[in-house]
């Protein structure tokens, strides 16, 4: 038998991440699938990364935003009209500059999915889908058939995603379970029913080719303690990760993300990053 700690959407919130770790221990669990977005809108991308490399850490998959990097990396120009766009290259910024420069190129160069086999049970982890780091419906109330496009063209027995920042158990229409952990780091629930300021993370058993428990986890940790690192190093956006913690409702808006780039002048600082070509490898 064997307990697998599955771990999603840190994003850059190691003080999050420690109590994830060090509950998944109490659990008994030896093993851990990360499953992308470690990084982006927290204050400490490596000490996540860090923390993770400490554990027995079996898949290193993209997610949406560590893929912001490898596309900054790549694109000569990149528009700066939306706010989300001006969001994305001051917290890549800071990112590559909290982290040393293999971490920063080893998350822009992951893999979209991997696929393994832990107790006969061979699993697919990606972040959003086999294919693509977003802009698939993955959303818990979606249609089946989208459920079911996860593991199309595939033979493995199930699936573990993130992205959604939501605890859920779907099945394909054969019968093979969708697994979602989570979020670790930013809560973003958008009904009070669901608004909870801890870590989410899930804690799977497997025995021998048998899904024998699967345990959705929530784990309380020192907000006021990860705010104070927040602070500290100058985190961008900080009202925003701060009001996500605190309430557990989601935060980043594109109106406020605008009035943010409004009141801090984040527009020409993203411009003087691409003008520096802070984001190459």
């Amino acid at each position: 038998m064997q307990r697998i700690a599955i771990v999603s959407d840190s994003h850059g919130n190691a003080t999050a991440l420690a109590a994830v770790i060090a509950d998944a221990r109490q659990m008994g669990a030896d093993t851990f699938l990360s499953v992308g977005d470690l990084t982006m809108r927290g204050p400490s991308p490596q000490a996540c990364i860090d923390l993770l490399r400490q554990v027995n850490t079996q898949t290193w998959v993209l997610g949406n935003h560590e893929q912001t990097y490898a596309d900054l990396n790549t694109t000569d120009k990149v528009p700066l009209k939306k706010p989300k766009s001006i969001m994305s290259v001051v917290q890549s910024a800071y990112d590559k500059n909290d982290m040393d420069a293999a971490t920063y190129r080893f998350l822009a160069t992951l893999p979209l999915k991997q696929t393994l086999t832990l107790e006969n049970v061979t699993m697919d982890v990606f972040h959003a889908a086999p294919d693509q780091t977003h802009g698939v419906h993955v959303q818990a109330t979606d249609k089946q058939r989208y459920f079911n496009a996860l593991l199309e063209d595939s033979n493995s027995d199930l699936a573990i995603y993130g992205h959604i920042h939501q605890q859920l158990l779907r099945w394909t229409t054969d019968g093979r379970p969708i697994i979602n952990a989570g979020t670790v780091g930013l809560p973003n629930a958008r009904h009070i029913l669901l608004q909870d300021q801890r870590a989410e993370y899930a804690v799977l058993t497997l025995d021998n080719g048998k899904l024998c428990g699967l345990d959705f986890r929530h784990v309380a940790y020192n907000i006021d303690h990860e705010l104070e690192i927040a602070r500290h190093k100058n985190l961008p956006y900080y009202e925003l990760y701060k009001e996500a913690l605190t309430t557990g409702q989601y935060a980043y808006t594109q109106e406020k993300v605008a009035a943010q780039n409004q009141k801090h002048h984040y527009k020409h600082l993203a411009k003087q990053f691409l003008k520096q070509k802070t984001f190459l490898f």
